[in-house]
């Protein structure tokens, strides 16, 4: 659960946000068996995502593995009239109730940080954030990581998964497969 929401207190910042899924993630590697722990974001999430890499990285900590779907470049990118930027601001008033108006989750700076395997998904009707803004961030993590570590899978436009669909896809289990082995290949 997130500060803020339910019956915890205090105020989901960005910073908050991160330093929860630091938290969270260091307690899942404490708790998993020796198994490998990768960080899963969506949509907002990306930001929390890429953040928390990028924090356990400056922190001396590996993340095993980052996926990122529908992904943003970062909360100051999105142009008034974009569907991201009113999304968010629907965000921002009905859910984080204005909490999150300092946000930046640099997802197109922190992926050049990163050395984590990291896998982009995104659909190619994606109505809230464009397929050119994930291409965009992958060819950044391709300049300091190779091919093998950094990868990315679109869904065509026509099977209409558009921003949070892409869970309907009967290959999805396969494509996280693949790269979780492949993850633990290059540990």
């Amino acid at each position: 659960m997130y500060t803020g929401f339910g019956d915890s207190t205090g105020k989901p910042t960005e910073e908050v946000l991160t330093k929860d899924a630091v938290w969270l993630h260091r307690w899942a590697k404490e708790h998993s068996g020796g198994s490998r722990v990768l960080i899963w974001g969506h949509s907002l999430g990306s930001g929390v995502a890429t953040n928390t890499a990028v924090r356990l990285m400056e922190q001396g900590v590996l993340v095993d593995g980052v996926i990122l779907e529908g992904a943003f470049k970062n909360a100051r990118s999105a142009k008034p009239q974009s569907y991201f930027y009113r999304y968010s601001q629907t965000i921002k008033t009905l859910i984080l109730r204005d909490e999150l108006d300092d946000m930046i989750f640099p997802n197109d700076e922190n992926v050049k940080k990163m050395r984590s395997p990291l896998l982009f998904l995104h659909s190619e009707d994606d109505h809230l954030t464009t397929l050119r803004n994930a291409e965009q961030m992958y060819q950044a993590a391709l300049s300091v990581q190779d091919d093998e570590r950094v990868r990315m899978v679109t869904f065509e436009g026509s099977l209409g998964y558009l921003h949070n669909g892409l869970y309907k896809d009967p290959r999805l289990p396969a494509i996280i497969k693949n790269f979780v082995v492949t993850t633990e290949e290059m540990s």
